[in-house]
């Protein structure tokens, strides 16, 4: 398996008066869709908060 983790922190939000409104994540299901698509059921995606970082992690079958 190819790992690929991408990790960014996320500023404070001191300034913010309300929570910031949440994306639709449509990217996020493109990129699992078309991982998907090119991997079958083998491959792994996870995205989200983790702490104060937004984490993805994609895995992917290494070809011999």
């Amino acid at each position: 398996m190819v790992v690929i983790e991408v990790v960014n922190s996320l500023p404070p939000l001191r300034w913010a008066d309300e929570p910031l409104p949440r994306g639709h994540g449509i990217a996020l299901a493109n990129v699992r869709d078309r991982l998907r698509l090119l991997h079958d059921m083998q491959m792994q995606f996870s995205a989200g908060m983790d702490q104060k970082n937004y984490r993805v992690r994609i895995a992917i079958p290494a070809e011999s």
